[in-house]
Parts: C-alpha cells; structure tokens; sequence
C-alpha cells in the first residue's frame, strides 16, 4: 500500500532527483523509494561471529566499561 507523505529535503538533492526521474522515465516518487530502499539495505549490519579462545567469558576482574581496566589487562599480559 502507498502512503502520501512530505518530507523536507535540500534543493539541490530534490533537483538531482527530479533530473533521474526524467532520465530515467519514471515519477519522481519511483526515484525516491529506490533510493530510500538502496540505502536502508546499506544501513543493515551483520553482526559478524567472533572467535573465542579458552573457556570464554570475561577473566575476574575486569571491567568492560572501564578503559583503565582493559589496558592494565593488555599491559600485565606483554
């Protein structure tokens, strides 16, 4: 189902849309929602699968969200 709607957009893009469209041969609203469609897919993010060594889990004692932590973790290891 198609919905009407208004969006604010800077000139110039609305300008180089237009220009697609008539090159293309096809509205303006066509050029739009392929474009929107093209970028939302680029948006998507495949969380990639991390490898794990030994037992897993976090060693005691260290703390994530601390910067401080992790780098004292690096620096007692080398």
């Amino acid at each position: 189902m198609r919905v009407r709607t208004t969006v604010t957009i800077e000139e110039g893009l609305l300008k180089q849309a237009k220009r697609m469209a008539l090159e293309q041969d096809t509205s303006l609203s066509e050029v739009i929602e392929r474009s929107l469609r093209q970028g939302m897919i680029g948006m998507r993010r495949e969380v990639p699968e991390l490898p794990s060594f030994g037992r897993g889990g976090l060693l005691p004692g260290v703390d994530l969200t601390s910067n401080a932590s992790v780098e004292a973790l690096f620096e007692n290891d080398q």
